[in-house]
């Protein structure tokens, strides 16, 4: 149901039931980036919970390398979540130094695209690099 709401375009409605699967299967790297995708697509986000789904993000780069080290395309598409919530926090810098490293990673082309312009954009935010 929480990502057919989604889906819809009903993101806060959805906020709630992802969130309810990342406390029930707190070893569930997909479930704390489930959230944080969810958290970061909310147009009307707090900074709270900004920095929620940054923990999320986190969380479930650090679960998947615990217990998948060896996935790479899911690595690319926890890191670029990861890199939508530095984003989303004002880090830029970060955005850009995360999304490079999930563009190494093998990601089917049609994400590819989408994470490419995605890093055009935070690279414009960033500014040159120091």
């Amino acid at each position: 149901e929480a990502i057919e709401l989604r889906a819809d375009g009903r993101i806060r409605d959805a906020v709630p039931l992802f969130s309810r699967a990342a406390r029930l299967l707190p070893d569930s790297a997909g479930a704390h980036r489930d959230l944080a995708a969810v958290l970061t697509d909310a147009p009307d986000a707090t900074p709270d919970e900004k920095r929620l789904a940054l923990d999320h993000a986190r969380t479930a780069l650090r679960l998947l390398e615990t217990r998948s080290p060896s996935d790479r395309v899911s690595r690319a598409v926890v890191l670029d979540t990861l890199a939508t919530a530095h984003f989303a926090n004002g880090d830029a810098a970060g955005a850009v130094k995360t999304l490079k490293e999930a563009l190494s990673l093998p990601v089917a082309a049609q994400n590819r695209q989408a994470m490419e312009e995605r890093l055009a954009v935070y690279e414009a935010a960033a500014g040159p690099p120091r």
